[in-house]
């Protein structure tokens, strides 16, 4: 039987700059977004073409966010699983409704 192994706890520097990225993002753009679209009273306007639901989600795109699974042979960021947690830990804590719909 194997004996249990602690985790290791300490981020590469590439780890602790995609956190740092994605808290940025998620504190200047989500977050306000969020709130924003917490405040609306129909369902329809958070959908609506106008709403801040879109420009949330194309400065996500802008930043590559949504390619976090896809290898970077393939033009994605190709996130293992550890950098895939802290970003979506990131992204959570700003919006915790929002995150799903980025990767």
């Amino acid at each position: 039987m194997a004996t249990y192994r602690e985790l290791d706890g300490r981020l590469t520097p590439e780890q602790q700059a995609l956190k740092q990225q994605v808290h940025e993002f998620a504190k200047s753009v989500l977050r306000p977004t969020a709130a924003a679209l917490d405040r609306l009273s129909d369902p329809q306007q958070v959908v609506d073409r106008s709403s801040a639901l879109w420009t949330a989600l194309r400065a996500a795109y802008s930043q590559g966010i949504h390619t976090a699974l896809i290898p970077t042979v393939h033009g994605g960021m190709g996130l293992s699983g550890v950098s895939l947690h802290l970003a979506l830990e990131e992204l959570g804590w700003a919006a915790p409704t929002l995150p799903p719909v980025l990767p």
